[in-house]
């Protein structure tokens, strides 16, 4: 992730914030760009149709000395493409951490926010670009939404195993809340598991009484629901959306996961313990009144990883959407 990895990662703390202490939290926006004809005027230049117009093409920012920083020409146009626009967004005031394609989309990164921003709506950067995206973009069912919790020096490799098992025993509830299955952040499963006998979409596996390894598990590689990503944890769990309070609950969700199992003994712990805080509590609660589909019951609120039978995935891409799967 650019805002993560990039020499000027910008980071922004509250006043309050004691920063080897507090974890910073980065996301990064899949979504498909909007007929240029629906987009604000003066961002017509994310969907690049402006490349096919007479007189206006790749000179305009190309730079034939910088064909040595990329393997091939692809690498090379979409860079550059990113760049020049990352830049426009600037001239407007508009910060992002970074651009990339996905697909037939394209992937907004943002500087990384301190959790007690997030706590309290976001940084004004967040909020701005979010609503930028909002009104040019579109939050397809192909895409999704990727949330970077930071690493506390206090952190171990025990705080890596307890995240992952975690979402390995609780990967349904955490598929509700997220509004999306996708064989692009699937649940981990251990290397147990077995496929049900009546739908072949379903797989089934008795919850772990010891942490998993994660190396040694199917799914864990860069596609997981979570990943290790070195200096953070990634969540590739969420929708695409563009609605700033579901946005912010699922990085209170992430960050709620992470310290408690940083600090927690988590296998006797509810998984109601990861539902503290303003913009996650109310979250959860909104979504099963809109989609029954995506509501948590008492005992899946109530459930712990040292009660837990049997854990059912179902491994179907689907997007949870108007009480039906899409």
């Amino acid at each position: 992730m650019a805002s993560f990895n990039h020499e000027d990662w910008k980071p922004e703390y509250a006043e309050e914030d004691k920063k080897e202490e507090t974890r910073l939290v980065g996301f990064e926006f899949e979504a498909q760009m909007k007929e240029t004809p629906e987009m604000q005027e003066d961002y017509k230049f994310l969907s690049e149709d402006w490349l096919d117009e007479e007189g206006i093409g790749f000179e305009q920012y190309y730079n034939e000395d910088e064909d040595e920083y990329y393997d091939d020409e692809y690498e090379r146009d979409s860079g550059l493409r990113a760049e020049y626009i990352a830049e426009k967004l600037e001239e407007k005031g508009i910060q992002c951490g970074g651009i990339g394609y996905d697909g037939g989309g394209k992937e907004f990164v943002t500087y990384p926010d301190s959790v007690t921003l997030i706590k309290k709506g976001g940084s004004k950067r967040l909020n701005d670009l979010v609503e930028v995206l909002k009104q040019n973009t579109i939050a397809d069912k192909a895409s999704g939404t990727h949330i970077h919790i930071s690493k506390l020096p206090t952190d171990t490799k025990r705080t890596w195993d307890n995240i992952y098992w975690f979402c390995m025993c609780f990967g349904p509830q955490l598929q509700k809340i997220f509004g999306r299955r996708s064989h692009w952040a699937p649940i981990a499963l251990p290397t147990n598991y077995f496929s049900s006998s009546s739908d072949v979409n379903q797989k089934l596996f008795q919850a772990p009484q010891k942490r998993p390894v994660p190396d040694r598990t199917p799914y864990a590689n860069k596609h997981a629901m979570v990943n290790d990503r070195g200096n953070r944890y990634e969540f590739r769990g969420p929708k695409s959306s563009h609605d700033i309070d579901e946005i912010l609950a699922w990085a209170e969700l992430c960050n709620n996961i992470v310290n408690l199992c940083a600090n927690g003994y988590i296998k006797d712990m509810s998984f109601s313990e990861v539902l503290r805080g303003k913009y996650i509590r109310a979250y959860a609660t909104k979504i099963g009144e809109e989609n029954t589909l995506r509501k948590l019951s008492s005992a899946e609120r109530a459930s712990k990883i040292s009660e837990l039978g049997y854990v059912v995935i179902d491994t179907s891409s689907t997007r949870f959407e108007g009480g039906e799967c899409a």
